[in-house]
């Protein structure tokens, strides 16, 4: 049975992730995965690996973590890489950033990468505009109002948490009901926010 050592630890976008020896080679966990792709378990991880088999099975092999507990999944800097391509999840873009700059690299282990913080701003409250009299309108007018709130008190996870849930969301409408506007918009914010190059 393969046993993998970790060697260290790094926080990425957030997230510890345990860099593991095994075989003259840097390796990543399937549960360490999950985290920062955001999925719900390592389960997902595995489904994914099983999806690719013929892609990454080279690059994948199972082993425990100092000898101790289940054997578990590991994923060396080319796979790492392959299934961040696969993620749209913004922790992928910071994992991904952070294998560009030698992370899964023998030697001196490198630097943490995390998202930027925006500059904690001081609110000044505008007069209240007057409420729409249509009650579709004031519904909108609403929730705009109401995630306002919430992004302006929530933590970086909390506020991540429900990135995923609004994508969620506009992904059941599209699958639903499909929208060109609505898929065109969603793809121009994540260009703008995401992708190397912003809008074109």
């Amino acid at each position: 049975m393969n046993t993998a050592a970790v060697l260290f630890t790094v926080v990425v976008y957030d997230v510890t992730l345990r860099i593991l020896g095994l075989a003259g080679k840097y390796w990543l966990c399937s549960e360490d995965l999950a985290q920062i792709l955001e999925y719900r378990a390592a389960g997902s991880i595995t489904s994914v690996f099983s999806r690719h088999r013929a892609a990454l099975e080279e690059f994948s092999l199972r082993a425990r973590i100092d000898g101790e507990g289940h054997t578990v999944r590991l994923f060396d800097a080319y796979a790492v890489r392959y299934l961040c391509e696969y993620s749209k999840r913004p922790g992928a873009f910071y994992l991904k950033r952070w294998l560009e700059e030698g992370g899964m690299q023998h030697g001196q282990p490198p630097a943490a990468v995390q998202p930027p913080r925006a500059p904690v701003l001081t609110l000044v409250p505008n007069p209240t505009p007057p409420l729409p009299g249509d009650p579709q309108a004031r519904t909108t007018a609403y929730c705009r109002a109401l995630l306002k709130v919430l992004l302006r008190y929530a933590t970086p996870t909390e506020a991540q948490h429900l990135v995923s849930v609004v994508e969620d969301e506009v992904q059941g409408l599209l699958n639903a009901r499909y929208c060109q506007g609505l898929n065109d918009a969603r793809y121009a914010l994540f260009r703008r926010f995401w992708l190397h190059g912003g809008e074109q």
